[in-house]
């Protein structure tokens, strides 16, 4: 008989090979059982991977109840290979029942490949879009899920929703405009419509909101003038600001806000000023109030205080002069009454002469008063106030540069430390920005200049005084960008932020 089998020439740890082939391939020909699943599930939340893996390679044998749940323990895996088997899972034609639960797992991942894989898919496939989606999208804030967002809503599978509205604020989504004009002009969501309208920045959004602010009937009036503040043109702002005050009583309170945003002007603080002092409402007062102290950066509580005194002040002077007046009139009556007299009694005249001259006032030069420098930003150097615009700076320079925030930040920090102890001329621009910013004398400036942006105001004290030097844009780009040594680019976006009060 021939031999069929012999040891020697098939070796032990071939057939122990053949063996493990033949297990692995019934073990992939087998349905994958509930048990399995929740197996691979703890496996993976504990780091080990691996087992997705060899899950993955049975995705065929899932049965179509278990699917769901099979979507899910392949999400669980943390790594770009789990990311990559929900990605062939999506385009596996026996998974398309459950491509919203795939999608949901991509979207959630912080990667921005399975958030691109998403946002590509629902927009080829709009049916696959739901709140699930929606919502992560919401959470990811970014310009290309608001994308995602608008041509969602326009395909009619959601609606335009005060979250989605600040978003496309947020993201200058210049898209978004027109279908917020609408929303806007409908009287639906006035306040976070107007808001994002704003941030839009473009002349046209700045044109709908100058336009809407001046139309009695409209519905958003009031939100409208709120966002004249960060208008394009802020001198028209402020004039209409001005106007409104000055004719319209039913506009006041959200003129005062505006203006209260706009930073100090002495013409726009002599009419809240002169505001304050005619109204007869409260509401519009405590407004006024408000404006002011948002004006000077001061406490209201203080400035109403400071008020006060100033009225009473007034008062007691008035009280004062009209009995000084009295007693004038009094000692004139008096030594007229006195010098009759004497012609009749001359040996009095010498009396009335003497105490004449000690009743004469002997007038005192009186030291000059110290005029206190009136301050745009209140200056508050406590390690709390510190902290807050630290945190403050932080959100605004990741909004604005992405991974060179930290860059911009240091170079505008080391600036403001160099200008200090320097002679130059952008140092004394930048020393005078102190000065006029926090009310404070040159050398007091060059101290306060030793913080840096630990500061609170520091970087807004000195775009406010480049803005109020250089009336032209292009030449307030460049000095921001020749002072701190950032690019145009960055420097435009600081500006834009400072007049959007985003800062």
């Amino acid at each position: 008989m021939r031999r069929i089998f012999s040891i020697s020439k098939y070796p032990f740890k071939y057939l122990l090979m053949a063996v493990v082939l033949l297990l692995t391939m019934t073990r992939c020909a087998s349905t994958v059982s509930r048990s399995e699943l929740d197996t691979a599930q703890s496996l993976a939340e504990s780091g080990q991977e691996q087992a997705l893996q060899e899950l993955f390679e049975r995705r065929q044998n899932v049965p179509e109840k278990d699917k769901e749940r099979y979507v899910e323990v392949i999400g669980e895996g943390k790594s770009d290979q789990s990311s990559v088997m929900l990605r062939e899972l999506y385009r596996d034609p026996g998974y398309e029942t459950q491509r919203p639960a795939i999608l949901k797992e991509l979207i959630e991942r912080p990667g921005e490949t399975d958030a691109q894989f998403v946002r590509k898919s629902v927009t080829a496939n709009p049916e696959l879009f739901g709140p699930e989606l929606e919502a992560a999208l919401l959470r990811r804030a970014d310009r290309p899920s608001a994308e995602t967002l608008l041509s969602m809503i326009e395909a009619g599978r959601t609606t335009l929703k005060p979250e989605s509205i600040r978003l496309f604020g947020e993201t200058s989504l210049q898209q978004a405009l027109p279908l917020l004009i609408k929303h806007a002009d409908a009287g639906n969501d006035t306040g976070i419509t107007m808001q994002s309208i704003a941030r839009m920045s473009t002349p046209e959004s700045g044109q709908y909101i100058m336009a809407t602010a001046q139309k009695g009937d409209h519905p958003a009036r009031l939100d409208a003038i709120r966002q004249l503040a960060a208008a394009p043109d802020q001198d028209e702002a402020r004039a209409l600001l001005h106007s409104l005050i000055e004719h319209n009583p039913d506009t006041h309170v959200a003129a005062l806000e505006a203006l209260g945003g706009m930073g100090f002007n002495e013409e726009s603080y002599d009419i809240v000023a002169a505001l304050y002092h005619q109204s007869d409402d409260e509401t519009t007062r405590q407004a006024a109030i408000q404006t002011m102290a948002a004006m000077r950066q001061i406490d209201p509580e203080a400035l109403a205080a400071e008020l006060n005194r100033g009225k009473t002040e007034v008062e007691e002077s008035e009280e004062t002069e009209e009995s000084t007046e009295e007693k004038i009139v009094k000692r004139v009556d008096r030594d007229q009454r006195s010098l009759k007299d004497a012609y009749r009694d001359p040996r009095r005249l010498t009396d009335i002469v003497k105490d004449n001259n000690r009743q004469k006032q002997i007038v005192k030069e009186e030291k000059p008063v110290a005029i206190k420098k009136k301050a745009l930003y209140r200056l508050d150097e406590s390690a709390a106030a510190s902290r807050r615009y630290a945190a403050r700076l932080d959100r605004s320079f990741q909004r604005l540069f992405g991974k060179d925030a930290g860059d911009v930040r240091l170079k505008i920090h080391n600036g403001l430390l160099t200008y200090a102890g320097s002679n130059s001329n952008n140092a004394a621009f930048i020393q005078r920005s102190y000065q006029k910013g926090f009310g404070v004398e040159a050398d007091r400036s060059k101290e306060l200049l030793k913080q840096g942006l630990r500061l609170q105001h520091s970087l807004d004290a000195v775009i406010t005084n480049i803005t109020r030097e250089y009336a032209r844009r292009d030449l307030q780009v460049y000095a921001l960008s020749s002072f701190f040594a950032i690019k145009r680019k960055q420097a435009e976006a600081l500006l834009d932020a400072h007049r959007r009060r985003a800062l």
